[in-house]
């Protein structure tokens, strides 16, 4: 699992472009934001793990 972040400070712009949306709810990712596992991005941990459930990888946890 990779944490998208950076050490810089972003301000709200409604200019922003979104570089994906999530693969679990399907909200808009931004550059900065996120979370990546197996080649998938998320929004964040949250829809990370709901997908997990939803598969079935996280059965045994």
């Amino acid at each position: 699992m990779t944490l998208i972040t950076t050490n810089e400070s972003y301000q709200f712009n409604s200019y922003t472009t979104p570089i994906c949306d999530c693969e679990h709810c399907s909200e808009s990712v931004f550059s900065g934001e996120g979370v990546t596992f197996e080649g998938e991005v998320f929004c964040g941990t949250g829809c990370l793990g709901e997908h997990l459930l939803v598969e079935g990888v996280a059965e045994g946890i």
